[in-house]
Protein backbone atom coordinates (compact mmCIF):
# COMPACT_ATOMS: atom_id res chain seq x y z
CA UNK A 1 0.00 0.00 0.00
CA UNK A 2 1.29 3.31 -0.88
CA UNK A 3 1.94 5.73 2.00
CA UNK A 4 2.14 9.56 1.07
CA UNK A 5 5.52 11.37 1.63
CA UNK A 6 5.56 14.05 4.40
CA UNK A 7 4.62 17.32 3.01
CA UNK A 8 2.79 15.78 0.19
CA UNK A 9 -1.30 15.33 0.11
CA UNK A 10 -2.85 12.92 -2.56
CA UNK A 11 -5.42 14.91 -4.89
CA UNK A 12 -6.47 12.78 -7.39
CA UNK A 13 -6.67 8.51 -8.02
CA UNK A 14 -6.55 6.42 -10.60
CA UNK A 15 -5.98 2.83 -12.35
CA UNK A 16 -4.75 4.26 -15.20
CA UNK A 17 -0.87 6.36 -15.62
CA UNK A 18 -2.05 7.91 -18.63
CA UNK A 19 -5.23 9.63 -16.89
CA UNK A 20 -2.73 10.23 -13.93
CA UNK A 21 -0.68 12.00 -16.66
CA UNK A 22 -3.12 14.27 -18.05
CA UNK A 23 -3.77 15.12 -14.39
CA UNK A 24 -0.37 15.95 -13.26
CA UNK A 25 -0.49 18.36 -16.88
CA UNK A 26 -3.86 20.32 -15.85
CA UNK A 27 -1.68 20.79 -12.23
CA UNK A 28 1.67 22.00 -13.88
CA UNK A 29 -0.25 23.93 -16.78
CA UNK A 30 -1.69 26.32 -13.85
CA UNK A 31 2.04 26.16 -12.17
CA UNK A 32 1.80 23.65 -9.44
CA UNK A 33 4.51 20.97 -8.93
CA UNK A 34 3.42 17.61 -8.57
CA UNK A 35 4.55 13.55 -8.32
CA UNK A 36 3.18 10.82 -9.02
CA UNK A 37 3.49 7.72 -6.70
CA UNK A 38 6.81 6.36 -7.30
CA UNK A 39 6.06 2.92 -7.36
CA UNK A 40 3.22 3.28 -10.02
CA UNK A 41 5.69 4.95 -12.36
CA UNK A 42 7.87 2.13 -12.55
CA UNK A 43 5.16 -1.00 -13.57
CA UNK A 44 3.78 -1.79 -17.14
CA UNK A 45 0.60 -2.31 -14.93
CA UNK A 46 0.05 1.49 -14.41
CA UNK A 47 0.21 1.51 -18.22
CA UNK A 48 -2.64 -1.28 -18.47
CA UNK A 49 -5.07 0.05 -16.09
CA UNK A 50 -4.32 -2.94 -13.83
CA UNK A 51 -6.69 -2.61 -10.83
CA UNK A 52 -3.89 -3.86 -8.54
CA UNK A 53 -1.71 -0.90 -9.43
CA UNK A 54 -3.58 2.42 -8.21
CA UNK A 55 -1.47 5.12 -9.24
CA UNK A 56 -2.14 8.06 -7.06
CA UNK A 57 -0.94 12.28 -8.43
CA UNK A 58 -0.07 14.32 -5.31
CA UNK A 59 1.39 17.90 -4.38
CA UNK A 60 3.01 19.96 -1.87
CA UNK A 61 0.21 20.13 1.05
CA UNK A 62 0.34 23.65 0.92
CA UNK A 63 -1.33 23.76 -2.67
CA UNK A 64 -3.46 20.75 -2.07
CA UNK A 65 -6.79 22.88 -2.14
CA UNK A 66 -5.99 25.10 -4.79
CA UNK A 67 -5.34 21.66 -6.90
CA UNK A 68 -8.74 20.17 -5.84
CA UNK A 69 -10.04 23.20 -6.82
CA UNK A 70 -8.31 23.22 -9.92
CA UNK A 71 -9.30 19.62 -11.03
CA UNK A 72 -13.33 20.07 -9.77
CA UNK A 73 -13.55 23.55 -12.11
CA UNK A 74 -12.19 21.29 -15.23
CA UNK A 75 -14.89 18.98 -15.07
CA UNK A 76 -14.08 15.75 -16.08
CA UNK A 77 -11.17 15.64 -17.95
CA UNK A 78 -11.59 12.77 -20.12
CA UNK A 79 -16.00 13.70 -20.68
CA UNK A 80 -16.41 15.17 -24.41
CA UNK A 81 -19.04 17.21 -22.05
CA UNK A 82 -17.51 21.15 -21.06
CA UNK A 83 -16.72 21.58 -17.62
CA UNK A 84 -20.39 22.63 -15.20
CA UNK A 85 -19.24 26.74 -15.19
CA UNK A 86 -18.69 26.40 -18.99
CA UNK A 87 -20.69 28.91 -20.95
CA UNK A 88 -20.26 27.60 -24.10
CA UNK A 89 -23.57 26.19 -25.72
CA UNK A 90 -21.54 24.00 -28.07
CA UNK A 91 -22.49 25.79 -31.59
CA UNK A 92 -19.46 27.21 -33.08
CA UNK A 93 -19.93 30.62 -34.78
Amino acid sequence: MFKEPAGYEIVYKTWGMNEAIIVRGLLKAAGLECILNPDAVTSARAYMGDESNEVVVLVAAEDADEARSILESSGDVFSDEPPPDSKSDGKTE
